[in-house]
């Protein structure tokens, strides 16, 4: 499974060949190239997967919804200059992926967003009953930590 987490990446990690599980909290595609922003318990990680590393890998990449559950593997990379995110403990790193595997696919809309970037005021109500999605939100998350 996992060898490593989100939040204990560095810069001493980079060339080094990693396994990392979580949930796909938003895919871009720039180009050709697809990056998500993989999270876990401890934070994110932007990952890349270009077509170049084959067909099969991309083709299951740009089937990845929002809260997917993933698995990938891959050597980790130092960031281009201009893509940094002074905002994140990985943000000058990325995961350039050589496996994926989909551990839960969602196949259907969630009954509302869970990301950070797609944050809308939700009723209480509807968060109690999906408990499960709300718990994955960083400020709970971090409620639960303290």
């Amino acid at each position: 499974m996992r060898n490593k987490i989100c939040e204990e990446l560095n810069n001493t990690d980079i060339g080094k060949l990693v396994n990392l599980c979580g949930w796909v909290d938003r895919r871009r595609d720039h180009g050709g190239v697809i990056f998500i922003d993989l999270r876990d318990h401890s934070g994110f990680l932007q990952i890349t997967i270009n077509p170049d590393d084959g067909a099969d890998l991309f083709k299951q990449a740009e089937t990845l919804r929002n809260e997917t559950v993933i698995m990938v593997s891959g050597i980790i990379n130092e960031r281009p200059k201009d893509s940094i995110n002074k905002n994140l403990s990985t943000g000058e790193l990325e995961l350039k992926v050589k496996d994926l595997q989909i551990l839960n696919q969602i196949k259907k809309n969630l009954p509302f967003p869970v990301s950070i970037h797609d944050y809308e005021n939700t009723k209480e109500e509807l968060r109690l009953k999906y408990r499960y999605l709300d718990l994955r939100r960083g400020k709970l998350l971090e409620n639960l930590k303290t």
